[in-house]
């Protein structure tokens, strides 16, 4: 999904803090949502006084931003639907400037491409690691294009 952030809310629950955040879908890539939809998702972690306390690769959201989302659905206490992004970090992907930042394990280390300045943007994203995703920078339509030609 590739979405935008509409509002955030700090919960704290048995000394752990929680962030829910309002998204709008902006472009759905696979699944039962639709573009203009609205979901709850959900992060360990909250920003308290400024700093952002959450779990490494998985910044908190803050208004307005926009992300593509790998999403995995589950329910609150309440039953209310909520989602998270699959294997936190692994499944975000930031959207700034309209270019893609990938936040993946190994997000920003180079060593971590097996193809250091040998790939392309028409290579296999399959073959791709996180930084090289971010180094071939990626506009969102591209990059969600890649996403589909991705054979299940």
């Amino acid at each position: 999904m590739h979405l935008k952030i509409l509002s955030t809310e700090t919960v704290e629950d048995q000394e752990l803090f929680f962030t829910y955040s309002k998204a709008e879908i902006l472009n759905v890539i696979k699944g039962n949502l639709a573009k203009g939809d609205i979901i709850k998702l959900i992060q360990t972690g909250a920003i308290i006084d400024g700093q952002d306390i959450s779990i490494m690769g998985d910044p908190i959201y803050r208004l307005n931003d926009e992300a593509v989302l790998f999403l995995k659905k589950g329910k609150d206490s309440t039953g209310e639907y909520i989602y998270r992004s699959l294997g936190i970090s692994d499944g975000r992907f930031d959207v700034i400037n309209s270019k893609i930042i990938a936040r993946g394990l190994g997000y920003g280390d180079e060593s971590m491409s097996k193809e250091k300045g040998k790939l392309k943007k028409s290579d296999s994203i399959a073959e791709m690691s996180f930084s090289d995703i971010t180094g071939l920078d990626f506009t969102v339509e591209e990059f969600i294009q890649k996403i589909e030609g991705v054979k299940e």
